[in-house]
C-alpha cells in the first residue's frame, strides 16, 4: 500500500491545502470562514522519496535500511535509575510473531501461529481481491495489535497488497486461536473498557460510492469495524461517510479526487493505493475525554488518523459523525493517542522539514489550543527518521517510547529529551543485489508495567534468551 505515496499523495494533499489552507480546522469553528484562509496553506512542501528497498510489487519492504544501527543489537542504552521499569512488547516486521521482554532485552513471553492456520477458510473471500497474498508469505507480518492483561492477543496483517490486511486474529497465551474474523483488518486495533473492539477494514469497489461518483473506481473505503468480544461484527462505519454526515466537513468531500491513483482490485499492476489511508483506531477513555476538558471529546468516541491528508479526527461511532479534526503540524502521520494529562502525542512521520527533510519528531499538542506543548526529534548523537509506519506511547512516568520502523529501532525519552533505553532489532538480512545489509523493521513496541499484565506468573519473570539473531541472504 505504501509504494510510490510520497508522489501519488501531492496531487490529493494540494486539494486539502487549498481547502483548509495548511491549517488546522477546528470543529468548533461552525462556520465555513476558515476556506477564505487558502493562501496560508499552499507553502506546505510535499514528502520526500524515501531510498529503502523495493520488492518485486513495489511495496516498501519489511527490511529496513538502517546502516547507523547494523553494528546494534537488542539493549544498547538503559539507565535503570530513570527508565520505565516493565515489559516491552515488540513485533519484527518480517516475522509472524510477537514478543515480551524484559528491560535487558530478554524474552519473558512469546506468540506465533502458522499462517496455514489462519488462512483456512480465510482464503475463499481473498482471493477476490489478493491473488497475491498466499503465495508471498514473506511480505506479511503482524501489525496492529491489543494485549490483554491475562495474557490473550489481538492482531491484524501487515500485508504487500490491496487489501492491506487479511483478516483479525485473537490467540490465547499459549498462542491457540480464540477466534478469527474473516473481515479485511490493517493497520490497527483498540479494545474499550467494555470489551468492544475497534479496528480499521477496508472496502474496495469497482463500482463508485453513491455520494463519491467524482472518485471514480476502482475505489477503497476506509472504515471503521466495530466487533463484539466473541469476534462478531457488529457494524461498519465508513469513514468517508462520517464526513459526509458530518456537520461541518460535508463541504471537504467535493474536494477529494482519485487522480493519479490506482485501487487495483485485481492487482494487475504493483500501483496500489487508496484516498484516506486511515492507520489508527483509538478509544477515548472517559478518564481521556475529561483530561482534554474539551467539548468535543466524549467517552467511548474514536480518534483516528488519515496519513494521506495529515489529519488527525474524532469519530463518534454512535452518530457516525466526524466531530472534530485537526491538521497543520504534521506529515502522514501516525500513532496519535490521548495521555493522561489531556495532550495529544503522535509521530510525526516527515517532522519538520524547514530544520531536516530527513527527521521525524514526536509532538505532543494541547488540543483546546491547538498548540504544541513538547516535541523530540532526536539528538546531536541519535536521531530517527521513519518515512512509514512507526508508533509512539506516553509512559506513567513522563517519559516517552518511540518505535521507528525504518530505524528498527525502540528509544526511550524523557521530558528533558535524554535517551535512557534503546532497543535495536537483531534480525539482519544480506541483499547481494543492492550489495547492503538490511534491518528488521520493528512495527509494534508497547511497554507494560510488571504488574499490569496477570499472566506473568513469578516463574515467567525469568529471562529465558535473548531474540535470535538471524541473518537471510537474498539474491
Amino acid at each position: 500500500m505504501t509504494e510510490k505515496f510520497f508522489a501519488a499523495v501531492s496531487g490529493i494533499a494540494f486539494v486539502l491545502l487549498t481547502v483548509i489552507g495548511g491549517i488546522y480546522i477546528g470543529l468548533s469553528q461552525k462556520d465555513s470562514s476558515y476556506l477564505s484562509r487558502v493562501s496560508q496553506g499552499l507553502n506546505a512542501a510535499f514528502m520526500l522519496q524515501e531510498d529503502t528497498p523495493l520488492n518485486s510489487r513495489g511495496w516498501i519492504n519489511l527490511w529496513a535500511d538502517a546502516p547507523q544501527n547494523l553494528n546494534k543489537k537488542g539493549v544498547v542504552i538503559y539507565n535503570k535509575n530513570k527508565a520505565y521499569d516493565g515489559y516491552t512488547f515488540l513485533i519484527q516486521a518480517p516475522e509472524q510473531k510477537a514478543y515480551l521482554v524484559d528491560m535487558n532485552g530478554k524474552i519473558v513471553h512469546s506468540w506465533t501461529i502458522p499462517l496455514d492456520k489462519v488462512l483456512d477458510k480465510i482464503q475463499p473471500y481473498l482471493k477476490n481481491y489478493a491473488r497475491d497474498i498466499i503465495s508471498n508469505k514473506e511480505n506479511i507480518s503482524w501489525r496492529g495489535t491489543h494485549l490483554y492483561p491475562n495474557g490473550d492477543l489481538l492482531f491484524t496483517y501487515a500485508t504487500a497488497t490491496t487489501p492491506a490486511g487479511i483478516t483479525l486474529v485473537k490467540l490465547d497465551k499459549d498462542s491457540n486461536m480464540i477466534w478469527k474474523a474473516p473481515i479485511l483488518a490493517h493497520h490497527d486495533v483498540d479494545v474499550a473498557p467494555d470489551g468492544t473492539i475497534y479496528t480499521l477494514t477496508q472496502k474496495i469497489s469497482d463500482q463508485p460510492l453513491p455520494g463519491y461518483e467524482h472518485l471514480g473506481a476502482p475505489v477503497i473505503d476506509d472504515q471503521v469495524t466495530v466487533l463484539s468480544d466473541e469476534g462478531k461484527v457488529l457494524k461498519n462505519i465508513s469513514i468517508l461517510d462520517a464526513f459526509k454526515n458530518s456537520d461541518y466537513y460535508s463541504e471537504v468531500i467535493p474536494y477529494l479526487t482519485n487522480k493519479d491513483r490506482c485501487c487495483d482490485v485485481n492487482l494487475s499492476s504493483a500501483k496500489v493505493g487508496d484516498i484516506l489511508h486511515a492507520n489508527t483506531v483509538r478509544v477515548i477513555t472517559a478518564e481521556k475525554a475529561a483530561a482534554t476538558h474539551h467539548p468535543l471529546f466524549k467517552a467511548d468516541d474514536l480518534l483516528i488518523s488519515l496519513r494521506e491528508f495529515d489529519i488527525i479526527a474524532v469519530l463518534d461511532p454512535k452518530t457516525e459523525k466526524i466531530v472534530w479534526a485537526l491538521r497543520g503540524f504534521w506529515r502522514v502521520q501516525h500513532d496519535p493517542d490521548i495521555t493522561d494529562d489531556g495532550h495529544i502525542i503522535l509521530f510525526d512521520n516527515e517532522g519538520d522539514q524547514r530544520e531536516d527533510p530527513k527527521r521525524s519528531r514526536i509532538i505532543e499538542i494541547d488540543p483546546l489550543t491547538n498548540q504544541i506543548t513538547w516535541s523530540f526529534d532526536g539528538t546531536k548523537d541519535e536521531t530517527f527518521h521513519s518515512l512509514i509506519c512507526s508508533r509512539t506511547q506516553s509512559l506513567p512516568n513522563g517519559n516517552v517510547l518511540i518505535v521507528s520502523f525504518l530505524d528498527g529501532e525502540i528509544l526511550e525519552v524523557t521530558r528533558d529529551k535524554e535517551i535512557v533505553w534503546e532497543y535495536i532489532s537483531p534480525l539482519r538480512k544480506f541483499s547481494k543485489k543492492h550489495r547492503k545489509t538490511y534491518i528488521a523493521g520493528l512495527f509494534d513496541g508497547h511497554r507494560f508495567s510488571r504488574n499490569e499484565l496477570d499472566f506473568l506468573k513469578p516463574s515467567a519473570n525469568t529471562p529465558r534468551a535473548p531474540l535470535q539473531e538471524e541473518t537471510k541472504n537474498t539474491p
